[in-house]
């Protein structure tokens, strides 16, 4: 017997549910480093739950899409059409393992493209609106950690390629600044990008600066506030000019499991980095609506 996609869905909640599982996520993708993948998957879940309180999300229900086998991408697409639509969470997914593309969910109940983040709307438009290959998710997990950077911590697309042209992807970027988020100090930025110079896990960069596995997501949804958004800014820009003024010699992309920088403005994943379930680099973030 073949079951469904939501009766699976379900299953996987009730399990997490039962087995109390706040600190249940570890790697769902057995290429990926584990450590890179763990905070990578707190940093996407933490963003989402802060993006979209309206929907009132716990981290466990996110882990459970991931489970059922949701990308990042496509589960920041299904927040931003329920938070548009005014349905729940649960009404979209029911729609989506009915068979529906996104886009079509989203005509369906009167959504128009300008919900979505900038990168996201690219990566439908060009796929059809269905995102079924492997390739074309991860392409959607990366445009939607770009729109998380842009939206919900403020960097602008000159940062944004900035930290690009120092080998970082999306999905490394949102580590970094999520993990800073966490530390509460922005010009930490730097301490961050040097350890992962060195080769350091994102995991083993967190806990240098105090934070502990179980503190990543609650720290990094509360790290929101314009003062913060404003430093952080000022410490991208700083790295950035200080990484041109020498000549580039450095890559901070290429850490722990980083086999290739990505392109972040392009969309495509990194087949090691973290988040697991649909491929490599699975991004969140709409992450502006607030």
């Amino acid at each position: 017997m073949v079951m469904s996609k939501r009766i699976v869905l379900v299953l996987v909640v009730a399990g997490l549910l039962l087995s109390g599982t706040a600190s249940a996520i570890g790697p769902a993708n057995p290429g990926a480093d584990p450590e890179d993948e763990y905070v990578a998957t707190s940093a996407f879940i933490a963003n989402i739950v802060a993006s979209f309180p309206e929907l009132g999300l716990v981290p466990e229900q996110i882990q459970a899409l991931r489970e059922a086998g949701y990308g990042w991408g496509e589960i920041v697409i299904a927040c931003d059409i329920a938070v548009s639509s005014g349905q729940t969470l649960d009404g979209v997914i029911a729609l989506a393992t009915e068979g529906a593309g996104w886009g079509e969910i989203a005509k369906s109940l009167g959504i128009q493209a300008k919900a979505f983040g900038q990168s996201v709307r690219e990566v439908i438009g060009r796929s059809g609106a269905k995102v079924k290959a492997q390739q074309e998710r991860r392409g959607l997990d990366e445009a939607a950690a770009m729109d998380m950077l842009r939206e919900r911590f403020g960097l602008s697309d000159d940062e944004i390629r900035g930290l690009a042209d120092m080998g970082l992807n999306a999905q490394d970027m949102l580590c970094a600044v999520s993990i800073v988020a966490a530390a509460g100090d922005a010009s930490r930025l730097e301490l961050v990008l040097q350890h992962r110079i060195r080769q350091q896990s994102w995991l083993r960069i967190a806990e240098s600066l105090g934070i502990g596995r179980e503190s990543i997501i609650p720290r990094v949804v509360v790290r929101d506030r314009i003062e913060f958004k404003n430093a952080l800014k000022h410490a991208v820009k700083e790295q950035i000019r200080a990484y041109e003024g020498k000549g580039k010699p450095d890559n901070p992309g290429a850490g722990k499991g980083q086999e290739n920088s990505g392109n972040a403005g392009g969309g495509s994943g990194s087949p090691g980095s973290p988040g697991g379930g649909q491929g490599g680099s699975q991004g969140a973030g709409h992450g502006g609506k607030k």
